[in-house]
């Protein structure tokens, strides 16, 4: 596999991941009355927030290539 087939898997991957996050995201949303917020979904909203970056920047999520949740260590500048 070439480099650019790699990062091109790369890429689908993590929007993939960003997908799941999403529609979790609206999951919580949907849960809490209007007037509400859940440390769960603010923590999920930060986590959509910090791969979005990741995945427009470039940087693959982790050295394994499978996304997980985003560090501190990890957050795009």
């Amino acid at each position: 596999m070439t480099p650019e087939e790699r990062r091109k898997q790369e890429v689908a991957d993590e929007c993939a991941y960003l997908l799941k996050l999403a529609t979790d995201l609206k999951t919580e949303v949907d849960k809490v009355s209007k007037d509400e917020l859940s440390v769960s979904v603010v923590r999920k909203a930060a986590e959509l927030e910090q791969t979005a970056h990741k995945v427009r920047n470039g940087t693959p999520l982790s050295a394994s290539n499978e996304p997980g949740p985003a560090t501190k260590e990890g957050k795009a500048q």
